[in-house]
């Protein structure tokens, strides 16, 4: 998949592919540093490409995440970034697991109230794998 570089920090960077209508936005380890309002200033970003280019589908690279999202943080997440994948018509959502079993559960939890909209999610532990499932 042919993607361009959107933006890119020292926590997150966000590719896109035209061709896909996918953007792939992954978490950099040093994620374990952040503070809940640097997390949410780099979703408020992520919330910005999604309405710019309006992708069907999105793979959220967390396999190198080490940020456990608090029960605040997921409320947040859901009244911001799951209401801008209903707003954009996101289609599909690929989540590539963390590595780190308590953040992991953590995203887990956090996806549970996407699930039950008219989003396909899936979970995976290979970027490829999740990339593979959104191009088809």
């Amino acid at each position: 998949m042919k993607t361009v570089s959107l933006t890119s920090n020292q926590y997150f960077y966000n590719d896109y592919s035209a061709e896909q209508s996918t953007l792939i936005s992954s978490v950099f380890p040093t994620s374990a540093s952040m503070s809940e309002e640097r997390y949410k200033q780099e979703i408020s970003g992520l919330i910005a490409l999604l309405e710019q280019h309006k992708p069907k589908k999105v793979v959220g690279n967390m396999k190198e995440m080490f940020f456990p999202i608090s029960p605040e943080i997921q409320k947040w997440l859901d009244e911001n970034l799951f209401a801008c994948y209903a707003k954009i018509g996101l289609k599909k959502l690929a989540i590539i697991l963390s590595n780190d079993l308590f953040t992991a559960v953590s995203i887990e939890q956090t996806i549970e109230d996407v699930e039950e909209s008219v989003i396909s999610v899936k979970y995976f532990d290979d970027l490829e794998k999740g990339l593979e499932w959104c191009s088809n």
